[in-house]
């Protein structure tokens, strides 16, 4: 069903991607409890977000996402929690429930930080970005997007998608110096 989906995704096809996660993840929960059956499922719902946010997160989006953070931190997963959190973030931020969506994204960004994983903290730095453009909260991209882009050059990943839509670099970069050149707030 994993592939089924991952498949799925590639032909343009969301709606059955994401119906094809939930399965999997159906499957995986019949199977005996296992380290290995744990990131199976962790993975599964991490998955599921491209599909979700295509879709406008649908019904049993949630779920997926706070399985994988329930996991995640069962098995003592930094990285995978850190997503987790991003993605709840992103489900609540299009859902207009912005106190949830920050609560979450600084989790998440705190977790990435320490990490020391650009290909963690850039894209999870970026959804946070977007979070706090909605709410206004222009002073607080303009104090992490410069630490962020630095790490970027420094790792020479300034091109990188980071399995996003968009360069996270160039994104980083336009929200910094829109609100960084509006002068002090």
């Amino acid at each position: 069903m994993k592939l089924s989906g991952i498949k799925a995704v590639g032909k343009h096809s969301p709606t059955e991607a994401f119906h094809y996660y939930q399965e999997a993840l159906k499957a995986l929960k019949q199977l005996p409890e296992s380290l290995e059956n744990k990131k199976a499922k962790i993975e599964v719902c991490l998955l599921s977000f491209l599909p979700s946010n295509i879709l406008g997160q649908p019904e049993g989006s949630l779920q997926m996402y706070q399985e994988a953070e329930k996991l995640s931190k069962e098995i003592d997963d930094e990285i995978s929690l850190a997503h987790s959190y991003s993605m709840i973030n992103v489900f609540y931020w299009m859902r207009g429930e912005s106190f949830q969506a920050i609560k979450y994204s600084e989790k998440g960004f705190e977790i990435a930080k320490r990490t020391q994983d650009i290909s963690v903290i850039a894209p999870i730095t970026t959804n946070l970005c977007h979070t706090y453009e909605s709410q206004g909260l222009y002073f607080k991209i303009i104090n992490i997007a410069p630490d962020v882009l630095h790490l970027l050059e420094e790792k020479e990943k300034c091109f990188d998608f980071f399995q996003n839509d968009c360069n996270i670099s160039s994104t980083l970069h336009t929200l910094w110096m829109r609100f960084g050149s509006a002068g002090e707030f």
